[in-house]
């Protein structure tokens, strides 16, 4: 369910290999594959439609020619862009926080432009905003200010708002839809996340080897409690609550607690109770 599949988890497999022995694969029938790239792959668990990253150097997938629609955690490191138009200079030599810019043109192709002179009088020099927007087929007015460039170029695709990992999924013909920010009560992948972290630290004795023996605790724990079932249900749930004119706070109380506030962010038991009243 969770991008990271536990957090920190796999980002520790190779400074602690024994993390990597322990896999979804005794809770699930079986997994597909759907992306990969650089020594990591994005695949789907079949039982569960959920996803994880493996830190497995594999072979391409070939399931890039069907349409996936993914939904991930909006955490920062999985949102950050590859660069943005801030970042670079107006003019040549400034600074430039890319080699090359990458981005899908309205027929859906993948282009991609050079940020460095690769020959000339100015080899290895950045090109700057003035010289970008040639490549990139934008005009501009003559005399044209640093202020006015930005406005421009800010329409043009290759600036959009989109995040490395959306980069990455649209070269597989796969949509990342980011769950939204500040909303644990839609977000079922924190819900997970939360699970697993209240069943480890209510059950540790602070050594590294009795964590990794709940990691793969907590897996069992939220699988044989169906806990996913009780997350989809308020996900449904606060959705309905949402378009009937229910408030955040609203929302907070009904399916969390009473003392809840919208001014406290903070992780809440997900209780069966609350859910079956309403």
């Amino acid at each position: 369910m969770n991008l990271h599949g536990q957090r920190g988890h796999f980002g520790h497999c190779f400074m602690y290999p024994t993390l990597c022995k322990f896999s979804w694969k005794s809770h699930v029938l079986y997994r597909k594959p759907i992306l990969r790239e650089g020594g990591a792959a994005l695949t789907y668990i079949e039982t569960f439609s959920a996803y994880v990253m493996e830190p497995n150097i594999l072979s391409h997938s070939t399931h890039h020619t069907t349409s996936h629609k993914i939904v991930v955690d909006n955490a920062r490191t999985h949102t950050t862009k590859a660069y943005s138009l801030q970042d670079f200079g107006k003019n040549i030599g400034s600074r430039c926080p890319v080699e090359t810019i990458e981005y899908v043109d309205e027929n859906g192709a993948t282009k991609v432009i050079d940020c460095y002179f690769k020959h000339g009088a100015n080899k290895d020099k950045s090109k700057g905003l003035l010289e970008l927007y040639k490549d990139l087929g934008v005009k501009l007015p003559a005399k044209v200010k640093l202020d006015k460039i930005l406005e421009i170029l800010s329409k043009h695709r290759a600036f959009h708002n989109v995040t490395k990992l959306e980069m990455l999924a649209i070269k597989y013909n796969v949509k990342i839809i980011y769950c939204p920010k500040y909303h644990c009560e839609l977000n079922a992948i924190e819900g997970l996340w939360c699970n697993q972290k209240a069943f480890i630290r209510s059950r540790t004795d602070q050594s590294f080897e009795k964590m990794i023996k709940l990691i793969s605790d907590s897996r069992t724990h939220f699988v044989e409690r169906k806990i996913a079932l009780k997350l989809f249900r308020r996900f449904w749930r606060s959705i309905e609550a949402y378009s009937q004119g229910q408030t955040y706070a609203d929302v907070l109380k009904l399916f969390f607690s009473q003392l809840c506030k919208t001014s406290i962010q903070s992780h809440r038991r997900i209780s069966s109770t609350n859910i079956n009243e309403h």
